[in-house]
């Protein structure tokens, strides 16, 4: 996969996927533990669920390309969307040593989620190579 964008932002403007390649997209996900009212630590609790769910299939977050975001009003930001809690749980999981990938990623402040209790809801598009060609045709 070749990742594109400014070399300093933590995301990629597009990624380009080979032919060779299979997606996987994974429905809105929504924090494990919806009542703790901090967006940063749910957005923690999905990536690390998303995590675990890519290891079951034997893919990791380094296979991720895109995220698509939602985050609701969080009453201890003024009731208006927590971006920076967002964006610093993100980079605990990629633009980083432990993972250089860059996804690309939309970021979209919504009225609510589809409970009062979750402040953020994620997307997920990962690519993997098509393993499933025999050893003649890679």
């Amino acid at each position: 996969m070749t990742f594109f964008g400014s070399p300093p932002s933590a995301i990629s403007s597009s990624v380009d996927v080979p032919q060779n390649y299979n997606r996987l997209l994974f429905s809105g996900t929504v924090p494990p533990l919806e009542r703790y009212r901090n967006t940063e630590r749910q957005a923690i609790g999905i990536l690390e669920t998303l995590k675990a769910d890519l290891k079951t299939k034997r893919l990791s977050l380094a296979d991720a390309i895109h995220l698509r975001v939602y985050v609701a009003p969080d009453p201890n930001h003024g009731d208006k969307p927590d971006y920076q809690g967002w964006f610093d749980a993100y980079a605990l999981f990629f633009n980083s040593k432990e993972n250089p990938v860059k996804t690309a990623r939309s970021t979209v402040g919504v009225q609510s989620l589809v409970s009062p209790d979750y402040l953020i809801e994620i997307e997920a598009e990962v690519a993997y190579k098509n393993i499933s060609k025999s050893k003649n045709e890679q």
